[in-house]
C-alpha cells in the first residue's frame, strides 16, 4: 500500500491514504451491500488516524468517520465481528482523544463497550478484544481523569506499539500539564504522589526516546527508518530525562538504568 510505503519513509502520507479511502469509496458506491468494502475503508480510516497523530493530529475525526463505515459493514453483515472489533477501537481511540481535552467520554466508552462484547461473545479466546474491553468498562463507569493523565495514557498506548515520536508529544505535553498543577488540582492527589507521576514520565520519555535511537519509528506494519543523525540528536534528551527520573528518587530506576 503506497500510504503504508510513505509512512514507513517518515514522510507525508496524508495525499495517499486519502486516495486509497477514496478508492474504497467508489467500491462501496459501486457494491454498496457488501460489508468486507465498509470495514475496509473503516480499517483505513483507523490506519490514517494513527498517521494523524504521529505528525500531531489527534485523528478524531477520522475515527468518527472509521465508526460509521464500520457500523455500514455491520447493519449489512451484523455477524461480522472484526468490525466490531475495529469500531470498538475507533471509538476507544476517539474517547481517550476527547478525555486529553479535559472532556467526558464515558458515553462513547460505553458504547465501545458493547462493540467489545459482541466480540468475546462471538470469540471468547479472541487475542486483544478482552483488553480492550476491560480498560473502556473501566473508564466508562470512572471519573473523568485529569488531562495529564489523559495524555499519558495515550502516550502508553502509542509506545507500547514502536510509535515514540507520537508518544513524546503526548508525554511531554503531559508533563507540561503536571508542572501546572498543584496537588489539589491532581484530582485530590498529594504532592508526593503528583512527584511519582512525573518521575515516571520522565523515565517513560528516557525510554522510548533511546528506543528511537535503535533505529525505528512506528508499529511494525508502519514503522520508518530513523537517520543516525535524527539518533544522535535523540540520545541527549534520552538521557536528560533520565538524569531528571533518577534525580527524583528511586533505587528501581537506577537498577534499570
Amino acid at each position: 500500500n503506497r500510504a503504508f510505503s510513505r509512512s514507513r519513509r517518515g514522510r507525508d502520507a496524508t495525499e495517499a491514504f486519502a486516495n486509497a479511502i477514496a478508492q474504497y469509496a467508489r467500491a462501496v458506491e459501486s457494491a454498496p451491500l457488501r460489508a468486507d468494502l465498509w470495514m475496509g475503508r473503516g480499517g483505513m480510516l483507523i490506519n490514517l488516524a494513527f498517521h494523524q497523530q504521529e505528525h500531531g493530529d489527534s485523528g478524531e475525526a477520522a475515527l468518527a468517520e472509521a465508526e460509521g463505515d464500520l457500523g455500514r459493514a455491520l447493519e449489512r453483515n451484523p455477524g461480522f465481528t472484526s468490525a466490531w472489533y475495529h469500531r470498538g477501537v475507533a471509538r476507544t481511540l476517539r474517547a481517550r482523544e476527547i478525555e486529553a481535552r479535559g472532556e467526558s467520554a464515558a458515553a462513547l466508552f460505553g458504547e465501545a463497550v458493547g462493540d467489545f462484547e459482541q466480540v468475546v461473545k462471538a470469540n471468547p479466546k479472541h487475542p486483544d478484544a478482552g483488553n480492550w474491553l476491560q480498560g473502556a468498562r473501566t473508564r466508562a463507569t470512572s471519573p473523568l481523569r485529569p488531562r495529564w493523565e489523559a495524555l499519558l495514557v495515550i502516550g502508553d498506548a502509542h509506545a507500547d506499539v514502536g510509535r515514540w515520536s507520537a508518544a513524546r508529544s503526548r508525554y511531554e505535553e503531559a508533563l507540561r500539564l503536571l508542572a501546572e498543577a498543584g496537588p489539589a488540582v491532581a484530582a485530590g492527589r498529594d504532592a508526593a504522589a503528583l512527584d511519582r507521576w512525573v518521575r515516571a514520565t520522565h523515565y517513560s520519555l528516557a525510554c522510548i526516546l533511546a528506543w528511537a535511537c535503535e533505529g525505528r519509528d512506528g508499529s511494525e506494519h508502519e514503522a520508518r527508518p530513523v537517520s543516525p543523525a535524527e539518533s544522535a540528536d535523540l540520545r541527549g534528551p534520552a538521557k536528560e530525562h533520565l538524569r531528571t527520573a533518577l534525580a527524583m528518587g528511586g533505587a528501581d530506576l537506577a537498577q534499570v538504568a
